[in-house]
């Protein structure tokens, strides 16, 4: 690909969401996975533990929805 339409390509591209943080440390993932089904088997909602680990991980609720779609269908939650 030529460099002016690279160019062009990129200066046309979208990167939804690009300010947030989907990043992950693996400690934090595993924390995540049993503060998920803590809170379930405790009778908690998805959308209060949505809220509840957004303040928990100190991370934006749509960061932790988008943690919650991974792992659910990874079959870890």
């Amino acid at each position: 690909m030529g460099q002016a339409l690279k160019q062009l390509t990129m200066s046309m591209a979208y990167i939804a969401a690009e300010e947030l943080n989907f990043l992950w440390n693996l400690a934090e993932v595993r924390e995540f996975d049993q503060f998920w089904q803590y809170g379930i088997k405790h009778g908690r909602s998805p959308e209060q533990l949505i809220i509840e680990a957004a303040e928990y991980f100190d991370r934006d609720e749509d960061e932790i929805i988008i943690l919650v779609i991974c792992r659910k269908r990874k079959g870890k939650i």
